[in-house]
């Protein structure tokens, strides 16, 4: 009797495990906004790469839109994917509200979201929508509203909804170089 009992155990535990243990796996790519194929009318900004971790891209456009920016990019695989843009409402340190950088983003052309860049106070990963893609193979693009500089540091597509990015800098750096494969940097001393 006792046996049997622990046989069902392990069975209903196994089974178990099979069912939400997929569930925990996401699917996810990151892509960083400074490695756009066609960076249009945006410019990569490095002033900030020593607080950041990385360059970004800035629609500087002195109040015109300035041309979109776009790249290509292979998904994991096919599904429901929710994105987070990783960006900064840049007059958040004088003014409480709406930023003026505001700029929008569409996959394979359907508009996800065309209010980014514009809350918080600080670099946020904004989610932006979800996307169901049934090829691998997208087109990114980056549409600049205002042409007052809008900034894009990244963008994370992911099958998890609460597969949010981390926005410490540490934690941050440590999930890039997971996610894009880089090597840690190497340990120096004063000299």
């Amino acid at each position: 009797m006792k046996i049997v009992m622990i046989k069902k155990i392990i069975y209903i535990s196994l089974i178990w495990m099979v069912f939400h243990g997929a569930s925990l796996h996401a699917a996810s790519l990151l892509v960083e906004a400074e490695s756009f194929t066609e960076k249009g009318g945006w410019v990569v900004d490095q002033q900030f790469m020593d607080l950041m971790g990385s360059p970004y891209l800035l629609a500087h456009g002195l109040g015109s839109p300035v041309e979109n920016a776009s790249t290509n990019v292979q998904l994991p695989e096919n599904g429901t994917y929710y994105i987070f843009v990783r960006t900064y409402n840049w007059t958040s340190p004088w003014q409480e509200g709406e930023g003026p950088g505001l700029f929008g983003l569409s996959v394979n052309g359907k508009k996800i979201s065309y209010r980014l860049g514009i809350i918080g106070n600080q670099w946020i990963w904004q989610y932006a929508g979800q996307y169901q893609a049934t090829e691998k193979n997208i087109h990114i693009v980056l549409h600049d509203l205002k042409g007052f500089d809008g900034r894009c540091d990244a963008i994370y597509f992911t099958t998890r909804k609460d597969d949010i990015p981390p926005s410490d800098m540490a934690a941050l750096n440590n999930f890039r170089r997971a996610k894009l494969g880089l090597l840690a940097p190497p340990k120096t001393e004063s000299y």
